[in-house]
């Protein structure tokens, strides 16, 4: 037992001294990411041309794509790629504080999407409107893990760089 509790302090003060991971998407977009996230990959670009990233922390993933559309465009293609599956809920879209003079919008989703996770998910997506582009930030988590990583992924989207 103790040599588990061990591990743990172990591990636990390895990542403590871990540098937050700054994570270029393209398009002059970039944010950092807090140590505990690890970058996945670049994912194969949106038919439009964007770039994409996936980032994860244990149970929960963090989507960010570049869209040369507007943000409440951008984000209606995605709430329809969601409602396309019989089981997923998509919630309004509201206002997001991103920052001062940054505008954004926001909506909850929650259900099953076998491409992202075996479990039920809930999560946000968030579009942000650049001067020349948008970034949608498509973060979830397992159902009820969430609220514990969207503070992470909320200090993500305002620290973000974008024209």
């Amino acid at each position: 037992m103790l040599a588990i509790v061990g591990g743990g302090l172990l591990a636990a003060l390895a990542t403590r001294d871990r540098q937050p991971v700054p994570i270029t998407v393209g398009g002059g977009v970039s944010f950092v990411a807090p140590p505990d996230w690890s970058f996945v990959s670049r994912v194969e670009p949106p038919a439009d041309g964007g770039d994409a990233v996936l980032l994860t922390r244990g149970v929960a993933g963090l989507l960010v794509y570049t869209a040369p559309e507007s943000g409440p465009r951008a984000l209606a293609e995605l709430r329809a790629e969601l409602l396309a599956s019989p089981m997923m809920s998509v919630g309004d879209d509201q206002p997001a504080d991103a920052g001062p003079g940054v505008t954004a919008t926001r909506f909850a989703f929650s259900g099953v999407l076998p491409e992202l996770a075996a479990a039920p998910i809930e999560g946000e997506a968030t579009a942000v409107q650049g001067s020349t582009l948008s970034v949608v930030f498509f973060g979830w988590a397992d159902v009820g893990d969430y609220h514990v990583m969207r503070h992470e992924i909320l200090e993500m989207i305002s620290r973000a760089d974008i024209p």
